[in-house]
């Protein structure tokens, strides 16, 4: 284990930008997908088919959303939390690439490349 070095520092600030940006991008997609729905209501006032409609769509906007505000929240509340020992940066590193794997979003994509630095950093 080598002593700390920048890449950890950045890697932490990426996270929490890409954290901050999930649970933005995470916030617009439910709203869309509710603003969606609602004029949905007002033009098809009196449609059938509306009772049975699926309130995710087809390609389930509606879940990704929930996901990405959800692993948004929690890559914040990681950040909060996170230990400064040796151990923390490789875990949390490992932590981030898994959910920047599955929330998608530009913010996974900063999650994924923030864990990849605190991984490089803990064996570096």
């Amino acid at each position: 284990m080598a002593k700390k070095s920048g890449l950890s520092d950045l890697g932490v600030i990426l996270a929490l930008i890409g954290g901050i940006i999930m649970v933005v991008y995470g916030i617009l997609r439910i709203v869309g997908v509710f603003v969606a729905e609602a004029n949905d209501i007002l033009s098809d006032a009196f449609d059938v088919d509306l009772l049975s409609g699926n309130i995710g769509g087809e390609n389930g906007v509606l879940i990704r959303g929930i996901i990405a505000l959800v692993l948004g929240l929690v890559v914040i509340w990681v950040w909060k939390e996170r230990k400064a020992s040796r151990d923390g940066i490789l875990l949390w590193g490992i932590v981030f690439i898994v959910i920047g794997l599955i929330g998608g979003s530009p913010g996974g994509l900063l999650l994924l490349i923030g864990g990849i630095l605190l991984v490089i950093d803990y064996f570096a």
